[in-house]
Order: structure tokens, then C-alpha cells, then sequence
């Protein structure tokens, strides 16, 4: 009674104030050693336990939380081995038109994130993986640097020639960082008009 931080008298049994911080047992424990009598007077245990009657260590229950828990670890360490990187790249489209036309290509500004994790200077080249034929992104290829756990946000523009332009399409801009070859990928949509209104507009 005098350790428990809720003031309850567990002579009389668990009550709803009781916290589970077990106080009293450790406090019950040390008398009983001292009274030179077994120790466990208050304790954890089952009904069967409180009973006197032989406790079944190995239960179904015992089997299927062994095996929820190893599903959930497993499923936590593909997560971690998919969402764990040293870098991070992220992608998203300008504020204003969706997309710009002049005289000879179609425009999409996007904004790129690049953030290094690591306690050491990283660098990272951006560029298009398998996009089609005529597309192109602006700073392609260039070596960005950065130092360690710091982070750069540019633009991007992802821009195609009207006679390549077939309608909207899924770009796919990879970064690769450097030290680890890490290689992380991001798909944008690329946007236009109507690809027939091009033909109009070019006749």
C-alpha cells in the first residue's frame, strides 16, 4: 500500500486504478525474503496459477503469436530494406500552368528534392530512365553535390518536340547516389494538349 503510486490496497484483488507498474511486488518480495518466506505473494500469474492447479506453458496462443510476431518482423524488415535509404528524392510539379507550348516543344516544370542522410558529402546525377523518344530533362547528366545531412531543392524541366508529343505519359526521373550506387526512382506525369491541335496549329 505504502508504494503504490495510486493509493489502492491490492489485498483486495486488482482494481480499475491499478497502473501495472508493479511496485507492490517488487515491495512484497523484499519483505518476504526478509521473513524468510517464498517469494511471490503477489505476482503476474494465471487463474490455474492463483488455483494451485499445473499451468499449460505450451498453448495454441503460444504458437500463434509466435507466428504474428514473425510475420510482423518480417514484414518490418522488407520495409526497412525498401523505405531505408541513405538519400531521398522527391518530386512535384510547379505552382501555375501545367504544362507551356511555344513554336517547337511542350514544357512541364517540376520542382526535385535531394536530401543526404549520410554523415559524409554525397553526389547525385539525375536523369530520364527509358522515357521516349524526343523527351528531355533539363540539367540531365550533371553531377549535384551535397554535404553531409544536407539537402537541395531545384527545378526540373521535362520538356518534348511537338512532333514526339503523343498525349500524356508517365516519366520516370532516376537518381543515382554516390558513395553506394544507390539508385532511387520517381514517375511524374507529363502533361500537354491535345496532340491534334498541335497538327492544327502547325498548318
Amino acid at each position: 500500500m505504502n508504494v503504490c503510486p495510486t493509493g489502492i490496497d491490492i489485498r483486495n484483488g486488482l482494481q480499475l486504478e491499478c497502473i501495472g507498474c508493479a511496485a507492490c511486488i517488487d515491495a512484497c518480495d523484499d519483505i518476504m525474503v526478509k521473513l524468510d518466506r517464498p517469494k511471490g505473494l503477489v505476482r503476474y500469474d494465471s487463474m490455474n496459477g492463483l488455483a494451485g492447479e499445473k499451468r499449460r506453458i505450451i498453448r495454441p496462443r503460444v504458437f500463434l503469436y509466435a507466428f504474428l510476431g514473425l510475420l510482423g518482423l518480417g514484414a518490418l524488415t522488407v520495409a526497412a530494406v525498401n523505405k531505408a535509404k541513405p538519400y531521398n528524392f522527391t518530386s512535384s510539379r510547379m505552382i501555375g500552368p501545367p504544362f507551356l507550348v511555344d513554336g517547337s516543344s511542350i514544357r512541364n516544370n517540376y520542382q526535385i528534392l535531394l536530401a543526404n542522410k549520410r554523415n559524409q558529402p554525397a553526389s547525385f546525377v539525375v536523369t530520364l530512365s527509358e522515357a521516349p523518344e524526343g523527351y528531355e530533362l533539363s540539367g540531365a547528366g550533371q553531377t549535384i553535390d551535397l554535404p553531409a545531412r544536407g539537402d537541395l531543392t531545384r527545378p526540373a524541366i521535362l520538356m518534348v518536340p511537338h512532333e514526339f508529343y503523343k498525349g500524356p505519359c508517365d516519366i520516370t526521373i532516376k537518381v543515382v547516389g554516390q558513395p553506394g550506387d544507390v539508385e532511387i526512382s520517381h514517375t511524374v506525369r507529363f502533361v500537354g494538349p491535345n496532340p491534334s491541335s498541335l497538327k492544327k496549329t502547325k498548318q
